[in-house]
């Protein structure tokens, strides 16, 4: 799925000269109760609008928004196959995943926009992830990319959640998940205010992987001493390649080949 990464590249700047429009209803209302009572709805609506688009920085390119637009098309049909199963929802899970890192950018147009207000497509999103991914792991236990991802959306709301992060921390199975899934921790610590937990979980990150950017600008940043950047031919650090790419090889060649016959149609 190496053609998947960098979607969530910027584009154009949003214009927010919206703002003005919206602001200028603004204001005491008079008139009938019913009409008081719409006028103050209306007016939180449009501040509710006028605060999402105010920050948003960007949107994607063209071809990042026709990339997401393919993968759903995949997505979606090959759900309705039958027995389509775990791997059929993870490919899901990790297109909202990877769906809801983009809070700060116009969101790609999905078959969905229509039922939805533009500013509550993030929170659907996070949903959908996590519904996508645990039906993954609930119907294969040993996809262990659905029940790391399922985690770390849940991890700042969910003990159990931050459990199953710190086990595939300290025993972690194939590479990168015991790595990424330290990160995470680490992110959930720092999330309540937790440095002391934060640099734990950060120095078993780089214990997994010795060449961990993330990690190591993390720790700088609390100010943690000795560990200075490393010398290193490798700059492939997972963290930052995960998002947006399914990682189970399987389940990635199934979706690049459903993606491929849906785009030659």
């Amino acid at each position: 799925m190496q053609w998947l990464r960098g979607v969530a590249a910027l584009g154009a700047v949003v214009s927010l000269s919206a703002d003005a429009d919206f602001q200028g209803r603004a204001g005491v209302q008079t008139g009938p109760p019913d009409q008081r009572v719409s006028s103050q709805y209306n007016q939180r609506e449009d501040e509710a609008l006028v605060k999402h688009i105010g920050a948003l920085v960007g949107q994607l390119t063209p071809e990042a928004e026709k990339t997401f637009q393919a993968w759903e098309l995949a997505v979606n049909g090959w759900r309705k196959e039958p027995q389509s199963g775990a791997e059929a929802a993870l490919a899901a899970g990790v297109l909202f995943d990877c769906l809801t890192r983009l809070r700060d950018v116009w969101p790609p147009s999905l078959s969905d926009h229509k039922d939805i207000l533009v500013w509550s497509i993030p929170d659907k999103r996070v949903k959908q992830a996590a519904e996508a991914l645990k039906t993954a792991a609930d119907l294969d236990g040993t996809l262990v990319e659905a029940r790391f991802r399922f985690d770390r959306i849940r991890g700042a709301k969910d003990r159990a959640a931050v459990s199953d992060l710190e086990r595939l921390a300290m025993a972690p199975a194939e590479p990168p998940y015991g790595y990424l899934a330290a990160v995470s921790r680490a992110e959930v610590a720092l999330g309540s205010g937790d440095s002391v937990g934060a640099e734990r979980w950060y120095s078993r990150a780089i214990a997994l992987f010795p060449d961990s950017t993330a990690a190591r600008i993390a720790l700088g940043a609390l100010g943690s001493r000795g560990e200075a950047p490393r010398e290193s031919t490798n700059h492939a650090d997972p963290y930052y390649d995960y998002p947006c790419r399914v990682m189970t090889p399987a389940v990635a060649n199934a979706l690049a080949a459903r993606i491929r016959a849906s785009v030659s149609k």
